[in-house]
């Protein structure tokens, strides 16, 4: 996604680029427009919507042709058994580091327990890619968050109980804190 927008309240004369998911003033590119002429005293009567420029508005009534896409399989839920398997690690997490960092994990383990995902972050959004392991045989699981400039480095232990949660340290630099992440229901 390169810009969203939500509960935007449009006034007459007031601009939208939808590009930026903002209002614009008079001098800078919009898409679209509000336009009120004098009417009759309704409240809604003389106001409209008006693309502007090169942007145009379509009316859909009715299923776009094409095959529609396939609902996604429903991912069976989360079960742990009695003897610990790397797989277990796998899921979607939300991730609370040291209340500086949080956001959604999204952990896939392979069969040779090779970790590979990314990091969703709440403050920005961004997806932040991610490589690891999990020890042979053991609930650990290490990983590196590979950032613009840096890296973050994640040592936890996967709850070998109910397998809803991970908690262990992190380190960013020569900072080492403690980290804890739940997992979400898919």
């Amino acid at each position: 996604m390169k810009a969203s927008g939500r509960n935007v309240a449009l006034f007459a004369g007031f601009r939208l680029n939808l590009d930026l998911g903002h209002l614009v003033p008079e001098e800078l590119p919009a898409d679209l427009r509000v336009v009120a002429e004098k009417s009759s005293g309704k409240p809604w009567d003389g106001v409209r919507l008006e693309s502007v420029g090169k942007a145009r508005m379509f009316l859909v009534t009715r299923p776009l042709p094409g095959k529609p896409k396939a609902a996604p399989a429903k991912a069976e839920p989360f079960v742990m058994g009695d003897k610990f398997e790397a797989k277990y690690v796998t899921g979607t997490y939300r991730l609370r580091d040291d209340g500086r960092r949080s956001g959604k994990l999204v952990l896939k383990v392979d069969e040779r327990g090779e970790v590979t995902g990314a990091l969703y972050s709440d403050k920005d959004g961004a997806r932040y890619e991610l490589r690891g392991r999990v020890a042979g045989g053991t609930h650990l699981v290490e990983f590196t968050v590979q950032f613009p400039r840096s890296e973050q480095v994640y040592r936890g232990y996967l709850f070998t109980g109910d397998g809803k949660a991970l908690a262990g340290t992190s380190r960013f630099g020569e900072r080492e804190t403690g980290f804890y992440a739940e997992r979400l229901a898919e």
